[in-house]
């Protein structure tokens, strides 16, 4: 199964891709409103890393790999879950693309920063999985950007962007508390040896 791995890599990469086109398209409108754009960006983030896990388990989203090919509801439900996940990946490039380009004098600061909190994010993830279910981990990884959207937002737009930050932080401690069953195939091993 070490294509699905790349495959979702490349859904990550295409996430990051899209967010700097946007930018690229939109650069001056975007500049305007970054003070709004960069938090509101986040909290969408991390609304969605943890949504878009417990939706792509969900009826609508899930597919069975083995009938891709032959069964057309299998193949759309793919795409839809395809889109599903790569929403997380385009808001969250969004938010970090528009500081970089926002930042663009002070580049070298912010794309290290960038890159140590990638780093920090992976040690993060192996030291949650020696602690935790799997299925408890995207729930609270996305607090992350939701705190960071709350943190950066500006005096004037602080109203409107905390109650959205407030509300998003009671969704994901509600998503904390959903019990996520991780569905294996059928026909994986890991599955036979459940059973």
């Amino acid at each position: 199964w070490h294509h699905f791995a790349s495959f979702i890599i490349s859904i990550a990469l295409l996430g990051f891709g899209a967010g700097g086109t946007l930018i690229s398209i939109f650069r001056k409108k975007m500049l305007k409103a970054a003070g709004i754009l960069i938090p509101l960006f986040m909290v969408i983030c991390g609304i969605l890393i943890a949504g878009s896990f417990i939706l792509s388990g969900s009826d609508l989203f899930y597919f069975d790999s083995y009938v891709l090919i032959t069964e057309k509801a299998q193949f759309i439900k793919f795409i839809f879950s395809n889109i599903l996940l790569f929403l997380p990946f385009f808001f969250g490039a969004a938010a970090i693309g528009l500081i970089f380009v926002k930042e663009v004098s002070s580049i070298g600061k912010y794309y290290f920063s960038n890159l140590l909190g990638s780093g920090f994010g992976g040690v993060l993830i192996i030291l949650l999985l020696w602690v935790l279910h799997p299925g408890k981990i995207p729930p609270i990884l996305s607090f992350l950007p939701v705190i960071a959207g709350m943190l950066v937002i500006r005096k004037k737009h602080r109203k409107l962007l905390v109650s959205i930050g407030i509300i998003s932080l009671i969704f994901l401690s509600y998503a904390l508390f959903i019990k996520k069953e991780i569905k294996y195939s059928q026909y994986k091993s890991i599955s036979y040896a459940l059973n």
